[in-house]
């Protein structure tokens, strides 16, 4: 009867949190250090890094400048420039998107009284 379906209903709007709230999870799990987000943008620092000092190297020996002690300074001198300000603003990027997220999944908790009866007032949980 009605009350029977009324608790199908129930049961599949709180497996739907559920993996809502597991949906969150993963995103923040992204974005957490150590994360694919962090792995992937550290990734192409240090390629810029190879290149960056290849390319330095490679002007410094058509100028005849490779066997000098600025040669050395190079990788340091990328460093200061580029790669650790590039490091601080991949850190400050995943903070901001954590912090995002957490706010969301809050929100979306904090929406939820009671497991939703319906699909739509699930889905408008999510939306506002």
């Amino acid at each position: 009867g009605f009350g029977q379906a009324a608790a199908g209903a129930r049961a599949a709007n709180i497996a739907r949190q559920r993996q809502i709230e597991s949906m969150y999870s993963e995103m923040m799990q992204r974005f957490q250090p150590g994360g694919a987000f962090e792995r992937r943008g550290l990734g192409e620092i240090e390629r810029a890094r190879t290149k960056g000092v290849g390319t330095e190297m490679q002007q410094m020996i058509s100028s005849g400048m490779y066997g000098t002690t600025t040669a050395a300074g190079v990788p340091r001198q990328w460093e200061a420039e580029v790669g650790a300000p590039a490091r601080l603003r991949l850190e400050d990027i995943m903070q901001q998107r954590l912090t995002g997220i957490q706010q969301q999944k809050a929100g979306f908790l904090e929406r939820i009284e009671e497991p939703y009866p319906d699909y739509s007032a699930l889905m408008s949980a999510i939306m506002r």
